[in-house]
Formats: structure tokens, C-alpha cells, sequence
């Protein structure tokens, strides 16, 4: 089909800037137009079946340069490694166990089980706030539950389910769910998460139901976040799996009474089980940082990690006291035998072990 040519020719090819054309221009210019008329209306063939090339001989290749650049390559891979999942083209939800938490997995911690990520507020209107965080829930009182979203990946997520649920406490790390402890779902939402490169990579989402608390107020929660795209595995291990994490902590203040708890947790510990206690204030400080009305102390007492002892299968809380030495059991009593005059907060692990091998754990906060 002819082209006609006052597609291909300028509006006034007379012309041009700062003059007219000579006649020497405009019959440059009429070449012009004559070649891009030949090659519009020549056929396209494609690169395969072109047969202007002559298929007995071989392109010069610069082969010392291809192997100059392959070697680079491979050097950069070596110094790469192996592509994780956080590097490739899809979502990476976590919901982390700790604070400085990417993702890595087995966990780089004792205790999994106090993910800063799942946040109470009490029931009632406005947005979120920080300043109004409990972090001890009561027994019968309505809390709004929240929990901090993060997409660590190279792809955006659409939809990504959010389930909450809580639990009896309890120690468990691999066995959820577990018919031991009954699984009670609380609420869910929906979250969008943009990739790692953008700040919409994370969210605080709250889910569709408020959390009323109707035994001791020491029930553990126990988030799940992931999609069709990142899908969290079938048993819910927040040792191994970033999709889970766990909110296993009490708050004891003043005369609250740590034998409340220990006869709860008595009930789930089997003959061949020990439950080591651990004074650890490694996450104290960022558990009080997330709570800003918790305490008012200034100074944290720096203390390595160190065992108190170990509670077999029975009456944890008489043996809880001989391993005191005190006469009760109230938060004031326990942290005047750990530190004394000071009236820091203090925080004790309770670790479940089988073996050498630590498979659960609860967190005591004593203020």
C-alpha cells in the first residue's frame, strides 16, 4: 500500500528554522522521504526465516571476551550465594519474635514466645496509640488487638489473611495446633503491603473483634499471617515459621501473685518435662519501650542470663519457693530476692525443657 507523503514530509519542508531551504535541501530532504517510503512499505520477515544470511557461516564472536564476562558473573555469584526468598520476585510476610527479627529462621532467641508485634489497646474509639498500650490484659475487660504487619520481600501482597486466636496458657512451640490447647479465634483482617523498597512494606492492622479475656487474664495469643503467595506451614512453629508468633506474657505488679500462674502452667507439664527458670533482661527494655506506662524507672538493673534453677512435673509453686527463699510469692517479694533494694522491673523466663532442647517458654514481667 502506497504511503502517502504528507505523512512522512515536515508541514512546510520551504522551511525551516532561521530561513527557507535551498533548492539543494529540499532535494536532500525529497531522498529522505523516498527511502523511508521503500522501507515502510517492505514486508516484515522474521529473524528466523530471513534468508539473506548465509547459515554456513559463523558470526564473529569475541570468545575472550565472553569468557572475561562470564567469569565475572560467576564471581558474583559466589559472592551472592544461593537466592533466598527474601531476594526473589515474591512477598515475604513476617510477623516478627523480637525486635531486629528479618525474618531468619530458626529463631535467634530463647524467647519466641513475647513477639513485640501483637499489641493490646482498651476497647473504645480513636486510632491507634501507642501511649495507651496494656501490657497486662484483665481478666473480663474488652481490648482492641492489633499487630504490626511486614513484607520483607520484592513483590507487593494484596489481601494477605490475618488470623488471631487465643490460647490457655501454656508452653508450646511445634505443637500448635495442638488438641491439647484449643485454638479460640478472636478476629481477622485483610492487609496491603507494598515491597521492601517502599515505607507501605509494613502496617498495623486490627482485627474485626475486640478480645475480652474471660479466665485468669495469663491467656497467650497466637497471630498467622499469610497468603496464596506466602503461605505459612502446616504446623505453626514460630521457631521455624516467620508467618507465626506468639504473645506469651504476664504482668505482675506490687502484690500480684506469681502462684496463680505456676499452678496453671502445672497442669501442662508432663512427668519427663522440666521448666527452668531463667532471669533475663535482654527484651525487658524494649517490652517497656513498647509500653510507656508500664513503669517509670529510669535505670534497667544489666544483667546477664542466669538459671535460677529447674521445677519438675507437680507443685511448681512450692518448689518456686524454696528456690526464692521467700515466704510468698507476690511480684515485690521475687524482685527483692533477684535484685534486692531495687525497684527496677525485672523479667523472668519460664522455659519448658525436654532434654537440652528448650520447646516453649513464658515470659514474667515483675514491676
Amino acid at each position: 500500500m502506497p504511503i502517502d507523503d504528507r505523512v512522512l514530509r515536515p508541514a512546510d519542508s520551504r522551511t525551516k528554522r532561521g530561513g527557507t531551504l535551498t533548492d539543494a535541501q529540499e532535494e536532500a530532504q525529497r531522498g529522505d522521504i523516498t527511502a523511508l517510503r521503500q522501507a515502510a512499505e517492505t514486508p516484515w520477515v522474521p529473524f528466523q526465516t530471513r534468508t539473506d544470511r548465509d547459515p554456513t557461516k559463523t558470526p564473529r564472536v569475541p570468545v575472550k571476551k565472553l569468557k572475561s564476562d562470564l567469569a565475572k558473573v560467576k564471581k558474583e555469584i559466589g559472592k551472592r550465594g544461593k537466592q533466598t526468598r527474601q531476594d526473589s520476585t515474591y512477598p515475604y510476610l513476617l510477623i516478627r519474635t523480637m525486635a531486629g527479627d528479618t525474618g531468619i529462621r530458626p529463631v535467634q532467641t530463647n524467647a519466641w514466645w513475647a513477639s513485640p508485634d501483637i499489641m493490646l489497646m482498651p476497647d473504645g474509639p480513636g486510632p491507634f496509640d501507642r501511649n495507651k498500650l496494656v501490657a497486662g490484659p484483665t481478666s473480663g475487660a474488652s481490648y482492641r488487638v492489633f499487630v504490626h504487619c511486614w513484607n520483607l520481600g520484592r513483590a507487593d501482597i494484596y489481601g494477605a489473611k490475618l488470623r488471631v486466636y487465643w490460647v490457655d496458657p501454656g508452653f508450646f512451640g511445634d505443637k500448635m495446633p495442638d488438641p491439647n490447647y484449643p485454638l479460640h479465634y478472636i478476629g481477622g483482617a485483610y492487609v496491603d503491603l507494598a515491597r521492601r523498597e517502599h515505607a507501605g512494606c509494613h502496617s498495623i492492622a486490627e482485627i474485626s473483634s475486640t478480645w475480652t479475656p474471660t479466665g485468669s487474664g495469663h491467656e497467650c495469643l497466637i497471630v498467622v499471617l499469610d497468603s496464596p503467595l506466602d503461605r505459612a506451614g502446616a504446623s505453626w512453629d514460630c521457631r521455624q515459621d516467620r508467618h507465626v508468633a506468639q504473645r506469651n506474657v504476664t504482668v505482675l505488679k506490687g502484690t500480684a501473685d506469681l502462684a496463680g500462674l505456676l499452678d496453671e502452667l502445672a497442669q501442662k507439664v508432663s512427668k519427663d518435662d522440666r521448666v527452668a527458670v531463667v532471669h533475663d533482661n535482654s527484651g525487658l527494655g524494649n517490652f517497656l519501650a513498647a509500653h510507656p506506662g508500664l513503669s517509670r524507672a529510669r535505670r534497667l538493673t544489666q544483667t546477664s542470663a542466669r538459671t535460677l534453677g529447674q521445677l519438675s512435673a507437680g507443685d511448681l509453686t512450692s518448689q518456686a519457693h524454696s528456690m526464692f527463699g521467700t515466704p510468698d510469692l507476690q511480684a515485690a517479694t521475687v524482685r527483692r530476692a533477684l535484685v534486692g533494694r531495687s525497684t527496677a522491673p525485672q523479667m523472668l523466663q519460664l522455659q519448658l525443657t525436654s532434654g537440652d532442647t528448650v520447646v516453649g517458654g513464658y515470659s514474667v514481667v515483675l514491676v
